[in-house]
């Protein structure tokens, strides 16, 4: 799910617009409720299950911080948030849209949300392929 969600975030930033049918099944939707997740464990919205969502934060601070290359400040924590809120708002306009979504947002979140899903896909990757050497 996070490589393919890197690659729709990239093709958003160059064209600003994505067409519903460009968007596989289940990808937009699983990246939602990750999001959901990491809101909740931020403690920006209630959670039904707290180690979950607590779980879920944590992870992603671990793959902000391989983004920003230094342990997250609030100032990154704050774009991951709002790149969290992002991804909610544009599942949300993408299912009730027919055709094409052109969210105006910041092209920096949209970036940063890039290269957080972008991570994520290479963390996955090396614990799921661990390289022993």
């Amino acid at each position: 799910m996070a490589g393919k969600m890197a690659k729709i975030l990239d093709k958003y930033l160059k064209e600003r617009c994505l067409l519903k049918k460009e968007i596989p099944p289940g990808i937009l939707a699983d990246a939602n409720k990750l999001c959901k997740l990491v809101l909740e464990g931020a403690r920006f919205i209630d959670s039904s299950n707290p180690p979950v969502s607590l779980g879920a934060y944590t992870m992603a601070i671990t793959v902000v911080e391989r983004v920003v290359g230094h342990y997250p400040d609030k100032e990154d924590i704050s774009h991951l948030v709002f790149g969290c809120r992002l991804i909610r708002l544009f599942a949300e306009q993408i299912e009730k849209s027919e055709n094409a979504e052109c969210l105006r947002t910041s092209a920096l979140t949209v970036e940063f949300m890039s290269k957080f899903f972008s991570e994520l896909h290479k963390l996955g990757e090396e614990v799921a392929y661990p390289h022993y050497d």
